[in-house]
């Protein structure tokens, strides 16, 4: 009886070991995922917010990410097409910034970017800004239900300062 107690003591510690390192450990790099209303957008010194179709960015688990259509094309003088899907990688390094890189036709998202979260309290909502020489966007997280996630916001906030 103790051997087979023992025995199942091991597959349990060898199933919780295998569930905990298969995990994404970064909480960052977990919720970047979803739809994300653009609040501020800046492009070469240029708010461009207003020479979009709509206000939404996505971002899904496989590295696929859709942005919005250019509508107003004398907003920029660079060339612009509509190709509204692309990629994304995010990486992070320890006590480096956090790196957000766009992968699309449209020069006003493609490059790297840094990225950093904030708990806006106030609005009560996951903010995130994503920067660079040439880009500068704030972005609101939708569908969070911030009094149930208020912990994982901080959290994330404090991890990518």
């Amino acid at each position: 009886m103790k051997k087979n107690f023992k025995g199942l003591i091991s597959i349990i510690a060898l199933a919780c070991c295998i569930h905990f390192f298969s995990c994404e450990k970064s909480i960052a790099k977990r919720n970047i995922t979803g739809l994300w209303v653009i609040d501020t957008l800046i492009y070469k010194g240029n708010n461009i917010k207003y020479c979009l179709g709509n206000n939404a960015i996505s971002f899904d688990k496989t590295g696929a990410c859709t942005v919005p259509e250019v509508i107003r094309f004398n907003c920029t003088s660079d060339s612009i097409t509509n190709r509204r899907n692309g990629t994304y990688l995010f990486s992070e390094m320890p006590s480096q910034e956090h790196k957000l890189e766009l992968n699309w036709v449209t020069s006003i998202f493609k490059g790297n970017h840094n990225l950093y979260f904030i708990n806006n309290t106030q609005r009560q909502v996951l903010m995130a800004k994503i920067y660079s020489d040439s880009l500068y966007m704030v972005v609101s997280k939708m569908l969070v239900n911030y009094t149930q996630q208020e912990l994982m916001i901080r959290q994330i906030a404090k991890e990518t300062r």
